[in-house]
């Protein structure tokens, strides 16, 4: 039974995040909110960052990460309990293109990320089950009671908009955004 309660969790982590994206996938770009959206932010491969659009509250400044780079300022620990679960604290971590999310102390996943304008675009390439790292393959053979679209959707690309604004990370818009504050 709490192995079930945990997979129901992280569906509900996974489908915050992805009602974030559909939710908000309006055609804006992010980033002129005046807010800070990806400042600092450096390409592989191509090296140095790139400047963009994004806003400040005086509206010119900031910076914008360019062509699937990353940005620094997401770097470090964002906690928030407010996807749904008022008792649950939800952890994400950022480090220079890799992330990796947590609920109540137990590992969700992990995987890469880049930024881009005021999005950021994530995969999993690994979820947990509290106790072991599975890859797509590794968790389809280990649960194959899921049905194609769950495997899918744990594991599909997802982007969304985003800002930091001081010790503050806002993912999404509107009725679908997430606050994280930087630990």
């Amino acid at each position: 039974m709490a192995n079930k309660r945990f997979w129901l969790g992280m569906l509900a982590v996974a489908l915050v995040f992805g009602m974030t994206v559909v939710g908000c996938s309006d055609g804006s770009t992010g980033g002129n909110d005046g807010s800070t959206s990806g400042s600092g932010g450096s390409t592989s491969g191509g090296g140095g960052s790139t400047g963009g659009s994004g806003g400040s509250t005086s509206g010119g400044g900031g910076s914008t990460s360019g062509g699937g780079g990353v940005d620094s300022a997401l770097n470090g620990t964002w906690v928030t309990n407010s996807l749904g679960d008022d008792d649950a604290i939800n952890i994400v971590k950022f480090n220079n293109g890799n992330f990796e999310s947590s609920q109540d102390g137990i590992f969700m996943a992990k995987g890469t990320y880049t930024t881009n304008s005021g999005n950021i675009t994530r995969k999993a390439t690994h979820v947990s089950d509290g106790s072991n790292w599975y890859s797509e393959n590794e968790f389809k053979t280990k649960y194959p009671d899921y049905d194609n679209y769950t495997y899918d959707y744990m594991f599909e690309e997802q982007t969304e908009t985003y800002s930091v604004t001081g010790n503050t990370l806002t993912v999404g818009k509107g009725d679908h955004k997430v606050v994280y504050t930087k630990k």
